[in-house]
């Protein structure tokens, strides 16, 4: 058996009227960040992202476009980020899944929030070519 040396991640960037969703987890760091979660085995991208949106904000999401790939080095976690739509008007948050959620222009996003956090959004509100990223070898310590 092959031990895997990356964790692998999906998340939805979800935009509306110029702002952009973001979620507050329950459980690890308490910076708001973007929705989403780990892939489990025998999942396909897509499949692990609309199955973490309805597991956290009881929505369901058709996954779009990619927006790109981001390695964080220091932890080997790959997150592959795609653009959501969907019926995102009425999220009704698993208190279990995410403490906070809401919707912030790219402008104005709140503290604390992941420099990576905003790379992607600004990467995903850009519309450009999809992108890879590689973070460096240091965690990020949010602003």
């Amino acid at each position: 058996m092959i031990d895997p040396t990356h964790s692998i991640g999906v998340l939805g960037v979800a935009e509306a009227e110029g702002r952009v969703l973001l979620v507050r987890t329950a459980y690890g760091e308490s910076r708001w960040q973007l929705p989403g979660g780990f892939v489990e085995a025998g999942e396909s991208l897509a499949e692990a992202l609309q199955r973490e949106l309805r597991e956290e904000l009881g929505a369901e999401v058709a996954v779009g476009s990619l927006v790109g790939l981001y390695l964080r080095r220091w932890d080997n976690n790959l997150v592959i980020v795609f653009r959501v739509g969907g019926n995102l008007s009425e999220i009704v948050a698993d208190p279990a899944e995410v403490r906070d959620f809401g919707w912030f222009p790219r402008g104005s996003m709140p503290v604390p929030v992941s420099v990576r956090t905003k790379r992607m959004v600004n990467d995903a509100l850009a519309g450009a070519e999809p992108v890879m990223v590689t973070f460096g070898d240091e965690m990020d310590p949010g602003t």
